[in-house]
């Protein structure tokens, strides 16, 4: 498993044509979070996006549920195998204070993803990527793309799935907190004391977790 930070190399031509692309296709992804849509419909966008932008056949995006497990939200090129056997797995503790991107050039040699080995084999998959979507501090869920040939992702495809990264945590955190006013209206709850209850249940986990801040 391999922790890569991008060298900041003068782009080659079809690095700056992804990073002319990614930048139209960020552009995008803004306008469609502006028009508040659903978050089923946010998340297949960014699939789209994604997808066409790095050119990869395999992408997903999965959100933290409520039962602090990774949940498939939107995907491409990926089979009901492989998402039944990848569905749940996180590289990260839930309660890490900002987790960083995580790449596997050769998925099917990492030990960490013995459980999801019998969907990665089905599929082909021999390189797979996982970047944190953040809200607040918080791990709201994760991208992951998936590559059929051994591969090093480079500078500016990190720089671009990062950012998507960045506005995907952001629209979770939002949507997480409009639900929570939604369902204290709902229940007569005063708002602030329905997010602040939120916010205590979430620390509480943070705490007693053995990889937890105290």
């Amino acid at each position: 498993m391999t922790d890569i930070e991008p060298r900041l190399n003068e782009p080659s031509d079809p690095a700056r044509e992804l990073v002319s692309d990614g930048f139209k296709a960020l552009q995008e992804l803004i306008e469609a979070l502006a028009q508040a849509p659903s978050e089923a419909a946010l998340c297949q966008q960014a699939v789209a996006i994604l997808r066409s932008t790095l050119g990869l056949p395999c992408v997903a995006i999965l959100l933290l549920a409520p039962d602090l497990r990774m949940r498939f939200r939107a995907w491409f090129g990926l089979s009901d195998l492989f998402m039944e056997t990848v569905e749940g797995y996180c590289p990260w503790p839930v309660n890490r204070p900002k987790p960083q991107p995580v790449f596997m050039e050769d998925s099917q040699q990492e030990l960490l993803l013995a459980p999801c080995q019998v969907g990665l084999l089905a599929e082909g998959i021999q390189s797979l990527a996982f970047i944190p979507l953040l809200g607040q501090g918080r791990l709201m869920g994760e991208i992951l793309l998936g590559s059929r040939l051994q591969r090093r992702f480079t500078p500016e495809e990190i720089r671009f799935t990062n950012a998507v990264a960045n506005l995907m945590g952001f629209a979770a955190a939002i949507a997480q907190q409009k639900k929570a006013t939604a369902d204290a209206e709902a229940s007569g709850v005063d708002a602030a004391e329905s997010l602040q209850a939120s916010e205590e249940v979430f620390a509480k986990i943070f705490h007693l977790s053995p990889d937890g801040i105290d």
